[in-house]
This record gives structure tokens, sequence and C-alpha cells, in this order.
């Protein structure tokens, strides 16, 4: 691969977070870069083999995500599976290979659930109505009745997220330190799925699924002249 975008560290890790990241030029200008996989992260190194130099690759820390610049138009904020388009604070990424009792999948691409605390929490100027769509799979996200929910360029890892407010951000507990107890995990929080199809499909229109509703921002084009473009929205 190549070198697209440099960011620092933070900015970077918030993307392999995210799984897309949003980077805006100097005019304006909206670059977006989506997660593509992860790599070891090998760094070239030479041993003696009996009496010969040989060249080696050896893991020199975590895998490093790999990313690629695609297009706005019709997914602004981001591309999960199949395809399908990130919306911030209403798409959940779920693990996609856990069966049920029955042994099908027990958290499908499509599937709507209902967080009753997220109910009239306000984010990026609306008011939530509890309603997530699965439209991502979890990198980090094993097993079931769990989430990564997604909230895209305007993330506040604070405490100005609305999700971190209702302990949506929790993750497991961390690891104790040599004699310090060990901590229990949170409770689970409340959710149910939406099993009426029709009733999800209603939710899902809501917010355009598979797509996204239009986004509009302005820009400065090499001219020095205002544009304006309009992205998502199904186009």
């Amino acid at each position: 691969g190549k070198t697209v975008l440099k960011l620092c560290e933070k900015d970077y890790d918030m993307c392999d977070l995210q799984g897309s990241c949003i980077y805006t030029t100097a005019t304006g200008e909206r670059k977006l870069y989506n997660f593509i996989n992860k790599v070891p992260n090998k760094v070239e190194k030479i041993k003696t083999v009996k009496g010969k130099k040989v060249k080696t690759l050896v893991d020199s820390g975590p895998a490093i995500s790999r990313f690629k610049e695609t297009t706005l138009d019709e997914c602004p904020y981001g591309y999960g599976v199949e395809k399908i388009c990130l919306d911030p604070y209403n798409t959940v990424a779920a693990d996609l290979s856990v069966k049920g009792k029955d042994g099908k999948p027990l958290h499908k691409v499509g599937d709507v659930i209902f967080v009753p605390s997220m109910v009239g929490v306000p984010y990026a100027g609306k008011v939530h109505d509890g309603y997530f769509t699965i439209r991502d799979r979890g990198g980090a996200i094993d097993g079931p009745d769990r989430f990564d929910f997604f909230t895209g360029p305007n993330c506040d890892v604070g405490n100005g997220n609305p999700f971190a407010m209702k302990g949506l951000g929790r993750g497991p507990p961390k690891k104790p330190k040599p004699g310090e107890p060990i901590p229990k995990p949170p409770p689970p929080i409340p959710y149910t799925v939406i099993t009426n199809e029709n009733d999800a499909a209603t939710i899902r229109g809501r917010r355009l699924y598979p797509s996204v509703p239009p986004v509009t921002y302005t820009y400065r084009d090499e001219n020095g002249k205002i544009g304006v473009k309009t992205l998502g929205g199904g186009q």
C-alpha cells in the first residue's frame, strides 16, 4: 500500500475506532477514507545464520489498519458491510457470526434494535427515537448482545458524547493491577429487537436505508468560488 494521509496518533485512533475518516481540506473540500482491513505490523531485521546475513520480517506491534479514499456522493460518512451507508448516531455494528439456538444468525444486517434509554436523548441538533439499524460488522465486537455505536466525524469522546452519557461506550472493565480486586462487569443495557419486519422496514425507511438522509455542505473551489454539495439521500 501507500500513504494516503498523515494524521496524529489521536486522530488515527479515532478513525480506526469509527471505521471511516473524513478529512476537510483548507478549501473546505471533504475527502472520505474507509477502513479496508488490518495487516501485520512487521519490520525488517537482519540476523546472521551460519555466517550469512538473512533478512527477516518480525512483528513490531499490533496490526495496522488500512484505509482507502472513496467517494462521498452515496455514503458521506463511509460504508459498512455490503456497501451499506454508515449513518451517524443511528448505526450499530454487531458480531454477524453469532448463531442463535435455532442455528440461524442472531444478528443480521438490517436488523433494527430499540434502546429505551436513548429515547429523547439530544444528538447533533436532533432528538433520538431509540432505534438503531445494524449496518456494519464489528471488528472488535465479539459475541451476542454486544454492539458498537457509530457516531461519525462529529464524535465527542468526552462527557459530551450522548452515548457515553447513557453508558453505551463503557466497554469491558479494565484488567486490575496486582493486588486490586477484580471489577464487576457493568450491568447490561436493555434493548429489544424489532421482530415485525413491516415495523422494522418503516424504521429503516425513516433513515433512507441503505442510504442516509441527505447532508449539504459548502466549500471553496480552486478559483475561490463558493460551491454547495449535497451528498447521500439515496443518490
